[in-house]
């Protein structure tokens, strides 16, 4: 966090009677994803551990029903300050027309 490398986390979601989108932050929370070019220069052998894992990939082969993008999973890295912020597990699912 320190290098600059990890921006807050921020989410947004949009309510259902308004059209537009509220984006928020949250505290002590910081990430990056592993596509990002700073990421992947400071930490080369996680990206590619990561890579060989092919969990995309697998998880498309096992579950054809629903019609995965094996190349639409991204990565984060994270750092939680504490002070309450975690995430332990965590799928985003940004809706269609998204496959993510």
């Amino acid at each position: 966090r320190g290098s600059g490398q990890l921006r807050k986390h921020r989410f947004g979601f949009k309510p259902p009677d308004s059209a537009a989108p509220r984006i928020l932050t949250k505290p002590h929370i910081f990430e990056a994803e592993l596509e990002d070019a700073p990421v992947q220069a400071a930490a080369p052998d996680l990206v590619s551990a990561l890579g060989q894992l092919e969990l995309p990939q697998a998880a498309a082969c096992s579950f054809p029903e629903l019609q995965l993008d094996p190349d639409g999973v991204t990565v984060k890295l994270q750092c939680n300050e504490g002070h309450g912020g975690c995430f332990p597990l965590h799928f985003d699912n940004a809706g269609p027309p998204s496959r993510r």
